[in-house]
């Protein structure tokens, strides 16, 4: 399983059938052609240096890397030292195993309500 953070709104938007639009938190797929993720261990790091002030609400998303694959999308392992997964495509909601409403405090994710 790999992980990414949604914006809330963004996500919903994307369970009613608009294609999801982010690669990561500052970055759009258009102008990236991959979504970033990262393993369950990678992720404290990821919430550190990327979503520290984050305001908003967020959905944690599992992603099953099985899922993606079987769907002829490549999910690519790259980076210079930390190998991060990389989704060639916008996430699908059927590749999602499960979306748990999230936020930041203090410079931690929290999950759950």
């Amino acid at each position: 399983m790999i992980f990414h953070l949604a914006p809330a709104a963004d996500w919903a938007a994307a369970l009613t059938g608009t294609p999801y639009p982010r690669s990561s938190r500052e970055e759009l797929f258009a102008d990236v052609g991959f979504v970033h993720a990262s393993t369950a261990e990678q992720l404290p790091g990821v919430v550190e240096r990327f979503y520290r002030d984050e305001t908003g609400a967020l959905m944690l998303l599992t992603i099953d890397e099985a899922l993606v694959e079987s769907s002829g999308v490549e999910v690519r392992w790259e980076g210079r030292s930390d190998r991060y997964p990389h989704v060639y495509a916008p996430l699908r909601p059927e590749w999602v195993v499960r979306a748990e409403p999230a936020h930041i405090v203090d410079g931690v994710l929290v999950v759950g309500s």
